[in-house]
């Protein structure tokens, strides 16, 4: 099975680090200062799936968004299920550059879901409903989340939602695995003498 690891790209000052924050402590810091580099976490999520009590681990990890980072985006995507391209909401050139970091992303050439999170809906919006839809097409989502890392609008529920589409994608998996069988070729012991 494979782990199921989470991904945040965008432009930096978006929020990936304040967004992955209120998830992992329910905390926001209007201090923080950019990232460098690359951190990473785990966090399970609980879940209600066909009337049973579920969970799923989640492997999460917040990338930066400075300049020089750029050219890495796709070792850090490698192998990951899930790649959040996060933009601020008030920001229209962080959304226009999501179109970026997703064709970097696409160079790690991973099979992965790609869900597009408006950050900071707790502010006046400058993107347009139709310039969000013009970029979930040319980024290839289906999915698309508006949150707020600063009040916690919407982040259970992102990361409850992936959780639940991680546990559909691993059961699936599981129940794809075909039993291996070994054919055992044993010689017969051959009728000579050994001294």
């Amino acid at each position: 099975m494979k782990t199921n690891k989470i991904v945040t790209i965008g432009d930096s000052r978006t929020g990936k680090t304040s967004i992955l924050s209120r998830f992992m402590s329910n905390v926001f810091d209007p201090t923080h200062t950019t990232s460098v580099g690359i951190d990473w976490f785990s966090k399970t999520v609980f879940f209600t799936e066909d009337g049973q009590q579920r969970e799923t681990k989640l492997f999460l990890w917040d990338t930066s968004g400075q300049e020089r980072f750029k050219a890495l985006t796709p070792s850090y995507v490698k192998d990951a299920r899930v790649v959040l391209l996060v933009f601020d909401l008030n920001e229209p050139e962080s959304l226009q550059q999501v179109v970026f970091w997703f064709q970097q992303a696409q160079k790690a050439q991973t099979n992965c879901t790609y869900i597009l999170v408006g950050n900071k809906c707790d502010l006046e919006r400058k993107c347009t409903a139709a310039e969000i839809d013009q970029v979930k097409i040319q980024c290839q989502s289906d999915k698309y989340y508006e949150v707020s890392a600063k009040d916690g609008t919407n982040i259970q529920t992102l990361f409850t939602d992936i959780g639940k589409e991680l546990y559909k994608m691993n059961k699936q998996e599981e129940d794809n695995v075909q039993p291996l069988t070994i054919e055992s070729k044993v010689d017969k012991p051959s009728r000579g003498f050994c001294c």
